[in-house]
């Protein structure tokens, strides 16, 4: 299984332990730690804050891509580097 898709059940698992699609927020990033402090400061509930490392750029876009379809908040986009480690996160 790719992490593409390993990702995607990762989180459709964590979903269901924690609320619906609506009441969360799908994102990417390549320095998490930072990205989560940034929503925290931002007055954001990040308790149940979960993460998952891509297998490139383009696999975390089509991942975030696929749950803010579903409804999750958020929104693609940002500037980032093919060349880094990229993040799928939810919270």
């Amino acid at each position: 299984m790719s992490t593409k898709q390993s990702n995607a059940t990762a989180i459709e698992k964590r979903i269901a332990g924690i609320g619906s699609y609506a009441n969360l927020t799908v994102g990417i990033t390549q320095d998490w730690t930072r990205r989560k402090d940034e929503h925290s400061n931002d007055g954001k509930g990040v308790a149940c804050w979960t993460c998952w490392e891509a297998d490139s750029l383009s696999d975390a876009r089509e991942v975030e891509s696929c749950f803010l379809d579903k409804g999750m908040k958020g929104g693609g986009g940002g500037n980032m580097a093919n060349n880094k480690t990229t993040y799928v996160y939810i919270f």
